[in-house]
């Protein structure tokens, strides 16, 4: 699998100008001085339509039931009909005007006032900013760290095999309760029987440091202070254990032990191997730690067979 390319750099936002919230603002009311003219005029056109129904019908009755009372009623009637969609027009006439008015005198205002206002503006838009962004301008130590410990795993599940990663140790400062960490040491354990698969994981754990501290805007360093290459043990003791653990009639398998031992050191002087005993719960080097009786003497019974087979005497 290739190495992660980092991401291309972040660029700064522009924060908004003056001239282009102006001008969206004032299109936003010209908008609604439209929207609201159009229903004006509608209703207008709808009132004097119904007050020429409205004489036309007065006209119809005045046919149909002659007489001078109810023709001088009929009359007013007419003429109210006629005032009340005249004045509907008017009105509409009017308002409209009125803000057409206001619009440009809305847009001379901004537009003369758009430099004098833009210093204020952008200090208004600035503390916005810092308050919209207040968790972007923390720079936690901690939270570079957390990124760095889930991303040492996951490259131990991408590389696959037989490698493990483990960050056993972490010191967070000042580790107060309320206090963003400043600094953070951790450890960063990653081990391989191959020295090509640790060859491949350094390269991406350099990468992961570098990329969550480049995220976080804090500053690190990093150290690759111990590398202990792979031991095998000597063939011939790991095939007189195989033969002891049979012999003795206990169950066994061959490990890749990740920890380091003192038989490590002994195979750079010497042939060594190693016989481990099952702790329950795989729990080992603490507390719990436990190892059954019969495990311990099926144990004890392999090695004393393996060193009486080595020395010439099995």
């Amino acid at each position: 699998m290739s190495q992660p390319v980092p991401a291309p750099p972040e660029h700064p936002r522009r924060s908004p100008s003056i001239t282009r919230v102006f001008t969206v603002a004032f299109l936003a009311i010209a908008v609604a001085v439209l929207a609201d003219r159009y229903v004006t005029w509608q209703s207008a056109r709808r009132a004097q339509a119904d007050m020429v129904a409205l004489t036309h019908r007065l006209e119809q009755l005045e046919r149909l039931h002659p007489s001078l009372g109810l023709e001088a009623q009929i009359q007013e009637l007419r003429e109210l009909a006629a005032d009340v969609g005249d004045e509907a027009i008017q009105t509409a006439v009017q308002t409209t005007v009125i803000l057409a008015i206001v619009l440009v005198a809305l847009a001379v205002g901004l537009s003369y006032n758009r430099r004098r206002l833009a210093a204020p503006f952008a200090r208004i838009v600035l503390a916005l900013e810092r308050v919209a962004t207040e968790e972007r301008i923390r720079h936690d130590a901690l939270v570079a760290a957390a990124a760095v410990v889930t991303g040492v795993r996951r490259i131990a599940r991408e590389l696959g095999g037989d490698v493990v990663t483990t960050v056993g140790n972490l010191t967070v400062s000042p580790n107060i309760v309320n206090a963003i960490p400043g600094k953070v040491t951790l450890s960063i354990d990653v081990r391989d029987p191959a020295d090509e698969t640790l060859d491949r994981a350094l390269p991406r754990l350099d990468w992961l440091v570098r990329e969550a501290c480049r995220r976080e805007g804090v500053t690190y360093e990093l150290e690759h202070y111990w590398r202990v290459p792979f031991t095998p043990f000597d063939r011939a003791v790991v095939a007189a254990v195989e033969r002891a653990a049979r012999a003795t009639g206990a169950r066994y398998r061959r490990i890749l032990s990740g920890a380091g031992h003192d038989a490590q050191y002994m195979a750079a002087i010497g042939p060594a191997g190693m016989i481990f005993v099952p702790s329950r719960g795989g729990r080992s080097h603490c507390e719990e730690e436990f190892t059954a009786m019969d495990d311990i003497e099926q144990g004890a019974n392999t090695l004393f067979r393996a060193a009486l087979d080595l020395a010439g005497g099995g």
